[in-house]
């Protein structure tokens, strides 16, 4: 297991730089700090049919318009378009999202680009329902808030790039993660929240 996670992180840090410059594209550099924060596996195995209500449908995030879309096993899809080099070009991801058992209209997600799928990575976040037709997303909170999940092996992951300013934690299981996270204040930046909105059901 050790081993297979070594060569998963070894792959994030180049999948979470593209994933930053995609979501910039749409003005939604929502699940991202300047110490990022990853895992190997997902937040949940599946979203709950009730939160697939939720997120289910057209919105609007910055500039960008995406369409977010659940297949048959829970998984959520979406996908956004941008006009580049006199072209429309489309770009697609999958999420999970899981609510908080402290308060339902919070939780977190987490995402991956399509391209990334072969290489295991996710970005982290958490999000808040703030009416029917609006979400508020958070990117994590720096390197220094997580880094002491690992401590003593609790939680098992990796350090990367641990000297430079680009230095980030990943977790190999993002569901433990969860059950980890007791304040979404000490490990969310709710300082600089983004704003999903829907257009269409």
């Amino acid at each position: 297991m050790k081993r297979f996670v070594e060569l998963q992180l070894r792959e994030f840090n180049l999948g979470v730089t593209r994933f930053l410059l995609s979501l910039f594209v749409v003005g939604a550099s929502i699940l991202v700090s300047c110490s990022p924060v990853g895992t190997v596996t997902p937040v949940a195995k599946e979203t709950d049919a009730s939160l697939q209500e939720v997120f289910q449908g057209q919105w609007k995030m910055g500039e960008g318009v995406f369409h977010v879309a659940f297949d048959d096993e829970g998984i959520g899809h979406f996908a956004w378009i941008e006009w580049k080099d006199e072209a429309f070009v489309t770009s697609r991801a999958k999420f999970n999202a899981i609510s908080s058992e402290d308060d339902d209209e919070m939780g977190f997600i987490s995402i991956q680009l399509e391209e990334e799928a072969e290489k295991g990575a996710y970005v982290l976040g958490a999000f808040k329902i703030i009416e029917p037709d609006s979400i508020v997303f958070w990117g994590a909170n720096p390197f220094e808030n997580y880094a002491s999940l690992l401590d003593g092996g609790k939680l098992e992951g990796s350090i990367e790039n641990p000297d430079t300013l680009s230095k980030m934690v990943v977790f190999a299981d993002g569901e433990k993660l969860m059950r980890e996270i007791d304040s979404f204040s000490q490990y969310f930046d709710l300082e600089e929240p983004v704003t999903m909105s829907r257009i269409l059901p």
